[in-house]
C-alpha cells in the first residue's frame, strides 16, 4: 500500500501570491517559480476571493495581512469556512510580529507566517512544507470519501445470532423468529432475488428422460 499522500496522490504545485506591493508579488513569483512552483499572483483581497472560487483553486496561499478588499485574515477566515477548501495550506506575509498579532493569525486560520522583510530561500521552503502538508491532507480527504462511500453501502450484521438448525429462522428479538431473508434484509441494505441452485434443480425438479433414449440403450 503507498504511503498516505505518496504516489496516488501527486505534489500540490499551484500558490496564489496575494499582495497589494508590485515589488513583493514579483520578488515572490520569481523565487516560486524557479522552485518548481505554478503561481497565480493578484494585488487584492477580492481577486484572492475569485481565484479560490474558481474550479481549481490552488492549494498553499501567501496572504499580505493588510491589503484591498480582504485582509489576509479576513480571506483565511472564509477559506477555513469552506469544507472543499480544507487542505489549503494558508501563509501570512507580514510585517507585523507581536504576539497578540500572531494569535489573531492563528484564530483566523494561519498555519504559518512570514515577516517582512523575507529571505526568498525561508519563503520557498515554508511553502514547500506547506505543499507537503496540503497533499497529505487532500490524500486523507479522498480517504475519508471513499470510506463514507462504503460505510454508506454496508451495514455489517455483528454478534451472535441464534439460527434454527433446521428451517434456518432467525431469532431477532425474544421468542419471535424471522426467515432467514427477511432478517438479512431488514438489518442490511441487500435484497434477495429468488432462484434454484443446480443441487436442488436436481433433487425436486429432475429432468424427464428424453423420448427414444431407453431405444438407444437398449
Amino acid at each position: 500500500m503507498n504511503p498516505v499522500g505518496e504516489a496516488l496522490w501527486p505534489p500540490i504545485d499551484r500558490v496564489m501570491i496575494a499582495d497589494d506591493e508590485r515589488t513583493v508579488r514579483m520578488t515572490l513569483t520569481h523565487g516560486l517559480e524557479k522552485a518548481g512552483f505554478d503561481v497565480t499572483s493578484v494585488e487584492d483581497g477580492h481577486a484572492a476571493l475569485a481565484m479560490m472560487t474558481s474550479d481549481s483553486p490552488p492549494q498553499v496561499l501567501l496572504l499580505d495581512w493588510s491589503m484591498p478588499g480582504l485582509t489576509g485574515p479576513e480571506l483565511c477566515r472564509w477559506v477555513r469556512s469552506q469544507p472543499v477548501l480544507a487542505s489549503c495550506y494558508v501563509i501570512l506575509v507580514t510585517a507585523r510580529d507581536t504576539t497578540e498579532d500572531m494569535l489573531e493569525g492563528m484564530e483566523a486560520g494561519a498555519d504559518d507566517f512570514i515577516r517582512k522583510p523575507f529571505q526568498i530561500a525561508e519563503v520557498v521552503a515554508r511553502a514547500r512544507a506547506g505543499r507537503r502538508l496540503a497533499s497529505m491532507q487532500a490524500a486523507l480527504n479522498a480517504r475519508l470519501v471513499e470510506l463514507e462511500a462504503a460505510l454508506a453501502e454496508v451495514r455489517n450484521l455483528r454478534g451472535l445470532i441464534p439460527i434454527c438448525a433446521h428451517c434456518h429462522s432467525i431469532r431477532s428479538s425474544g421468542e419471535h423468529w424471522q426467515k432467514l431473508e427477511a432478517y438479512i434484509e431488514q438489518h442490511s441494505e441487500a435484497t434477495f432475488s429468488h432462484s434454484i441452485c443446480d443441487a436442488c434443480m436436481d433433487k425436486y425438479y429432475p429432468e424427464e428422460p428424453e423420448d427414444g433414449l431407453e431405444e438407444k440403450s437398449a
